[in-house]
């Protein structure tokens, strides 16, 4: 039961960072390549005005077609990741007593570990350099989190959670022709309730893509690409015993697992640390829901995706110079969508 919230609080976050920062980093590096001739002649014929970025002057003499500096980027992600989970650490803390945790990996079997989540997130980036920009984000996240606990009760929940996420990135690009190529690489920190501390993550991503110039229309570009994360390695928490049991009768819970195929194969002494939470529970549950209330699970836990690689494809339509409107799809282990909209400023 613990493990659950806990995977839903670490998935959140981590998942949440991951995806962020990957989509954002690489709408402005798409526009660094020079196309034909003709069109790196009437770049190089152009005075550059610009502050930024650094050498941009020399970038367009160069016949790159650099992006304007500064852009704002609005984005909406939905998400759909697994979790793994090991070092799972459980206690009890309760009005008139409590229990100090325990590890819990032999007992626990789970089914199923999934989050489906939502994110809205919003995040300025600024070319210092043609080659790199800088970038940070914030943003507002929706999860749910399923768990099938198999063993050594049956017991399947679905908590939502909410919470907002920030960090910081920067994007190396490069280009040649319609061709380019996007390094990406993030770091964010994700609050949730329940969660003693924001959860951290790393992102890593890299992308491939080609650029058609379609005259007035603007320009097409599009790619695909792969990105790994990295999350933190512990996360801890606290919560209500009575928000994760749904309908599994009060007074059943100690019986049913003392019954059960995993807590039979424990050793005596792992039994010996089991049971002193087996009879809290029943002490203070006793069939009452209403009395779960005052007895809180304590949770540590080390966590990570189940797959830490997915694979990304993606495009973005740029109509102006200014408005740019990009999609962008994840696979292959973790599934994702997003959308989004930025606007890009003259500096």
């Amino acid at each position: 039961m613990t493990r659950n919230y806990i995977k839903s609080s670490m998935v959140h976050l981590m998942t949440i960072s991951v995806f962020l920062l990957c989509f954002l980093g690489r709408s402005s590096a798409q526009q660094f390549s020079n196309f034909d001739q003709q069109k790196t002649d009437s770049l190089v014929a152009k005075e550059y005005k610009q502050v930024l970025p650094i050498w941009g002057k020399q970038a367009v003499a160069k016949g790159f077609d650099l992006p304007e500096p500064l852009g704002f980027a609005s984005n909406f992600m939905h998400f759909k990741q697994g979790l793994l989970l090991e070092n799972i650490m459980v206690g009890f803390e309760g009005v008139d007593n409590s229990m100090d945790p325990v590890n819990l990996d032999d007992l626990l079997e789970f089914k199923e570990l999934s989050t489906i989540g939502n994110i809205i997130m919003v995040k300025p980036d600024l070319w210092l350099f043609p080659f790199l920009s800088v970038y940070g984000i914030i943003g507002y996240v929706d999860v749910n989190t399923k768990v099938h606990l198999e063993q050594p009760i049956e017991l399947i929940t679905d908590v939502r959670t909410k919470g907002y996420n920030y960090g910081a990135g920067t994007t190396v690009a490069a280009g040649i022709k319609q061709w380019w190529i996007a390094g990406n690489f993030n770091w964010t920190w994700t609050k949730l309730t329940n969660l003693d501390e924001p959860n951290y993550a790393r992102v890593t991503s890299v992308r491939a893509g080609k650029a058609h110039d379609m005259g007035k229309s603007g320009k097409l570009t599009y790619w695909f690409g792969a990105m790994r994360q990295k999350w933190g390695k512990t996360t801890s928490g606290a919560f209500n015993l009575s928000e994760i049991l749904g309908d599994v009768p009060d007074a059943t819970i100690p019986d049913r697992v003392r019954e059960s195929e995993n807590y039979q194969n424990l050793t005596p002494a792992q039994k010996a640390v089991v049971d002193p939470m087996l009879d809290a529970v029943e002490e203070v549950g006793l069939g009452f829901r209403e009395n779960y209330d005052n007895l809180k699970m304590t949770y540590a836990v080390d966590k990570a995706p189940d797959h830490p690689w997915n694979m990304i494809v993606g495009a973005n339509l740029a109509l102006t110079r200014h408005w740019y409107f990009q999609t962008e799809f994840g696979f292959v282990g973790r599934f994702s969508a997003m959308g989004g909209v930025n606007y890009r400023f003259h500096l």
